[in-house]
């Protein structure tokens, strides 16, 4: 993973989340005029579309806020995955230096048991 594969997650997350929520409002209230509409109507046609209109609207912006929403959600988790793996090649880096500083501690006093030997 390269560091030109960072982006930036938070303001997809954000508006997602408010398209998502305002659509389902939205919609929700266009399905409600619509309904209101139809029961108080006398013909079998409803000639309002101010309903129709705010459930497409609705759906729309939720759709758009879904798909922001998943957006941001990947690069969150490519973010996260980068993040990990600098993480872990710090400790695998770490792990190696404590394996040589200790291969090296124990060289050293083994010389020096085998010099009071002598």
């Amino acid at each position: 993973m390269h560091s030109s594969q960072y982006a930036r997650s938070t303001g997809l997350l954000i508006w997602g989340i408010v398209l998502l929520v305002l659509g389902q409002a939205v919609w929700s209230n266009g399905q409600q005029s619509a309904l209101l509409d139809s029961l108080t109507s006398s013909g079998f046609l409803d000639t309002s579309s101010d309903g129709q209109t705010a459930i497409v609207i609705g759906a729309l912006m939720a759709l758009v806020g879904l798909i922001l929403l998943i957006l941001g959600v990947v690069r969150l988790s490519t973010n996260v995955d980068m993040a990990a793996l600098v993480a872990a090649r710090k400790l695998a880096a770490k792990e190696a230096d404590d394996i040589k500083a200790t291969q090296k501690r124990l060289t050293a006093e083994s010389d020096d048991a085998q010099s009071n030997d002598d």
